[in-house]
């Protein structure tokens, strides 16, 4: 993570966790538990690499089932999901992600410092805090 910590050096950072066991959602819940805020996650903003929504259909994990058992009535998505990708964003096998919470006015700016450092080619700015 050393090009992420380099992205995000002198940046105001709320929270920031890599995605792994918990899934998405479920890292976003707790971040936002944490924070007392509500996040509002774009799932059509979500970047999903070619072919892992077959695999999340034929690979369901018991973590998966747990997480969505979880987390599903803390979890609304802003915009419909297919099914597929509502079990992507529960599932545990994500890998070393990262979920970052920075003030609206860096979030384009840190976005930018993630890509010039090619710290993944799907950095996105997908959702939003309420309080």
């Amino acid at each position: 993570n050393k090009a992420a910590a380099e992205a995000l050096a002198g940046v105001t950072v709320h929270g920031c966790t890599d995605i792994t066991g918990f899934g998405l959602i479920g890292h976003a819940c707790e971040m936002a538990t944490a924070s007392g805020v509500t996040v509002e996650l774009e799932a059509s903003a979500i970047p999903v690499f070619a072919g892992v929504l077959p695999m999340v259909t034929a690979n369901r994990s018991g973590g998966l089932a747990s997480n969505r058992a979880h987390f599903a009535t803390r979890a609304l998505l802003a915009t419909p999901a297919a099914e597929e990708l509502a079990d992507l964003l529960f599932d545990p096998q994500t890998s070393g992600g990262l979920l970052v919470a920075v003030p609206v006015a860096a979030a384009i700016g840190v976005l930018t410092r993630f890509l010039l450092r090619q710290y993944l080619a799907s950095s996105y700015y997908t959702g939003k805090e309420r309080h």
